[in-house]
Order: C-alpha cells, then structure tokens, then sequence
C-alpha cells in the first residue's frame, strides 16, 4: 500500500522461522529453520496482479505451556483446516490454479500441498517447494518457495502463491514480464529490477 501510493519507493520484506520438535519426534525429521526476503518496488519484473485473503475461527495445532506439540490430528488439520483455507483463498481470486506455471502452496508437510496440487489438477510439474531439501521453515516456507517459483520462471509465464496458517490464507497472483536471476542458493536477487506493487 506504501509504495502504491507513492510514501516510498522500494520495501524490504523478510520472514524468518524456526520450528522446535521433540528430539526424536516425526516433527524433528520435518521441521527446519530459515530465513527470506523479498525486495518490493513500483516497476520491478515481476507484477502482483490479484490479491486476496480469507480467514476463519480454525485454530489448528496448540498445545500447553511447556510440552513440545499437545495433541494434534494432522488428517483433521489437513482436512478441515489447510485444504479450506486454501480452497477459499483461491476463490476469491477467482482464478483457475491449473493456468498457472508455477504455484506455491505453504504447508507444513510436503504431502499436504502434493494432495491438494492433485485436487486442484496443476501440472505434474508446477508445484514448487522447498520442503525437500529444508523442512517447514514455518513463517518463512512461503518467501522460500515463492523464491523458489520465481527463479524458475521465464518471461511471460505466472505464478500463483498462496500462503496458510491455522486460521486463514492468503493467495496472490504473478505475471513474470523479464527472467529474475538469483545466486545458485536463491539467497541474492541479482536483478536490478525485483517484485512490483500491484497499482
């Protein structure tokens, strides 16, 4: 909004994480650490074209002061929880997913988001993520990702990127107008023209 209205000119976004488990916990093998960040300007290379979020009461995993995780159903979670979220984030934007060359879909477990890519009928090959090679980095699977995505695509070509956290989600839509070029680890933006302000 800042930069949509001309207060400043270019905008620093980081989200950073990290997730404790349990030491020998499923959580312990899933769950990572990490750190993104994504540099906003009025005429970058990338254009946010649509945004949309939504939110609901759903509170998800919670658990008591001082113990690791609580108790947590993940197939209820991911049933009556994620998949929603995202499902009605998306509505909004009144898109279809599967137009899409890259999406972003944040989880906490990689089998979510490769569900609900089938449920949605994305490209085999659109689906990007980094839980693969990092675990949920938590808050900052979603910057990750959406780097991932945008490394990955060529001019000319879209993304979609819908975040998730227990209660809501929120679900934007790129258009790609020049290839970005990052460093080998995505961690340095080396074009001079980053992500640009939807007008």
């Amino acid at each position: 909004d800042a930069i949509g209205a001309g207060r400043v000119r270019h905008a620093l976004v980081i989200a950073s994480d990290r997730l404790l488990a349990e030491p020998g916990s499923a959580y312990e093998l899933n769950h990572g650490a990490g750190a993104g960040a994504l540099l906003i300007t009025s005429d970058g290379a990338v254009e946010i074209d649509q945004f949309a979020s939504h939110t609901s009461d759903f509170v998800g995993r919670s658990r008591k002061e001082g113990s690791w995780h609580g108790l947590v159903d993940d197939r209820f979670i991911m049933k009556h929880g994620y998949i929603v979220e995202l499902q009605q984030a998306i509505q909004q934007l009144n898109v279809d997913p599967s137009e899409y060359n890259h999406v972003v879909l944040q989880s906490p477990d990689g089998r979510w988001s490769s569900r609900f890519a089938k449920q949605l009928k994305l490209a085999p090959d659109a689906l990007r993520s980094s839980a693969g090679q990092i675990g949920y980095a938590g808050t900052a699977s979603f910057v990750i990702d959406l780097s991932l995505a945008l490394e990955s695509a060529e001019r000319g070509q879209r993304v979609l990127a819908v975040s998730y956290g227990p209660g809501g989600g929120d679900a934007l839509s790129f258009s790609v107008s020049e290839r970005l070029s990052f460093s080998e680890d995505v961690s340095e933006l080396k074009s001079s023209r980053p992500l640009q302000q939807l007008s």
